[in-house]
């Protein structure tokens, strides 16, 4: 669940299409979202397995996959697009911190790499 004020735009990265804007300054280390079990999603592949194709789209298209596991975001987190030079990271605990200062207006871009296992370190291979 994000803890700071976000907008959904069109992204900087052209192919992207949409992106997950900051409406409030951010400080470096500030935590800006954590996991909230109920609102936020934890489907394992055998429950993902027994969902409809239209909900199996959906876990795979935006959530992350760590293990035996899909997790999906239930606010606009899950429209921060991929960086090799991201802006924000994983804390402790699934947390996401601000890895820099972040000016309001600002896209917010992770590197998937390191929160999905899906994510080859060079190019977008999701299945």
């Amino acid at each position: 669940m994000l803890l700071i004020k976000t907008s959904i735009k069109p992204s900087r990265i052209k192919q992207a299409g949409l992106g997950l804007f900051t409406d409030e300054p951010i400080k470096k280390g500030q935590t800006i979202s954590v996991f909230v079990s109920g609102l936020d999603i934890v489907v394992s592949d055998a429950a993902l397995a027994m969902l409809p194709e239209v909900a199996q789209t959906l876990l795979k298209h935006y959530g992350c996959k760590q293990g035996a596991f899909f997790y999906l975001d239930s606010d606009n987190l899950r429209y921060s697009n991929h960086s090799f030079s991201p802006n924000i990271g994983d804390g402790v605990n699934g947390d996401v911190l601000a890895l820099e200062d972040i000016p309001a207006g600002t896209e917010l871009f992770c590197d998937y790499s390191k929160i999905d296992d899906r994510w080859p370190k060079y190019g977008h291979k999701f299945v």
